[in-house]
């Protein structure tokens, strides 16, 4: 019986093959390789420096050495120099991971005033781009933000913000400074406000407390007195006018009435002792994107009288997108 005859592979077929297959699995490698590398780019963290540099540069100009700030020239060609007073990035692997921060101006000129951006990047879970929401505000009064007056707030598992602490005046005797509470998150591809809340009243008189006191106590005892006697002028004046009246020909066209002379003398109060604060908390944050709402309590004194000791519970309307602040917190 005749054997089947053996299929002969040549060495070069079996290298061809070998190369084939060498080839082959290089290949799914290098694309694994690069699948990876791409994953890799958009996992990684936002290179902060360099991104915050070209952020400032391209919103406010060029940065000064001298300054150690950039330089901004705002429409009305007054000059700023603009520093970033808060930065923070999330790493959690979450919705709301990101870079955030903001900047603050100074005016040049020494003058009341201020500006403010708050930033936030994030990167594009598709491409790996970097995107950015801001919000730039300038203002003719008050006084530029400092680190100490920023807070970064999570408001619900996919959202944080921040709250900035407005602030109205340079502190001064016998002058009264408020601080507003400005509560600020992305949303979208904007940067809006949520609410805006008393957070602080102060007045130092130029003398104590009880000396104010006493001062204010005389001025308005004078000034009961001055709208008495001007109420006494006037009703007089009235009497007169209508005496007058009555003699005069019936014929004669009738006279207009004298306009009410003024009672209320117009002078400033003095100031008095005023140290009276709204202090907010929030809630644990819970899975579910539900917003916390704030908790406000108020306390100290004001108009140099102590406040009752009060509280809020401030809650957000997801459908208009704010926190329903009540009239009585908000200031006027």
């Amino acid at each position: 019986m005749q054997e089947p005859a053996k299929t002969v592979v040549s060495p070069v077929r079996k290298h061809v093959v070998r190369a084939f297959a060498v080839v082959g699995l290089l290949f799914f490698v290098l694309i694994g390789w690069f699948a990876f590398d791409s994953w890799r780019e958009r996992q990684a963290p936002i290179p902060e420096a360099e991104t915050i540099e070209s952020i400032m540069g391209a919103t406010y100009g060029r940065y000064d050495e001298e300054q150690k700030g950039w330089l901004y020239v705002g429409n009305d060609k007054r000059s700023y120099v603009v520093r970033v007073v808060h930065q923070v990035q999330l790493q959690d692997k979450r919705p709301g991971d990101g870079l955030y921060f903001v900047a603050s101006g100074t005016p040049l000129d020494g003058q009341p005033g201020h500006l403010y951006g708050v930033f936030q990047v994030t990167r594009n879970a598709q491409t790996g781009e970097l995107e950015q929401v801001a919000l730039s505000e300038r203002s003719d009064w008050g006084v530029p933000l400092t680190p100490e007056r920023v807070r970064f707030e999570a408001l619900s598992d996919v959202v944080w913000g921040w709250v900035l602490k407005q602030q109205s005046e340079q502190e001064a005797p016998d002058t009264t400074v408020s601080i507003t509470n400005v509560v600020l998150a992305p949303r979208d591809a904007a940067i809006v406000e949520l609410a805006r809340f008393r957070a602080a009243t102060t007045t130092k008189p130029s003398v104590s407390c009880a000396q104010a006191d006493e001062r204010h106590a005389k001025w308005q005892a004078r000034m009961e007195k001055e709208v008495m006697e001007a109420e006494e002028a006037a009703e007089e004046a009235a009497s007169a006018a209508s005496s007058a009246s009555g003699a005069a020909s019936s014929q004669e066209e009738p006279q207009e009435e004298p306009e009410d002379a003024e009672t209320v003398p117009d002078a400033e109060p003095p100031a008095r002792c005023d140290a009276a604060t709204w202090t907010y908390r929030t809630d644990p944050i819970r899975d579910g994107g539900a917003f916390t709402p704030l908790h406000v309590r108020q306390s100290g004194m004001l108009d140099g009288q102590p406040l009752p000791e009060k509280s809020w519970k401030i809650v957000f309307d997801p459908k208009a997108f704010v926190y329903l602040v009540p009239d009585e917190l908000k200031r006027h």
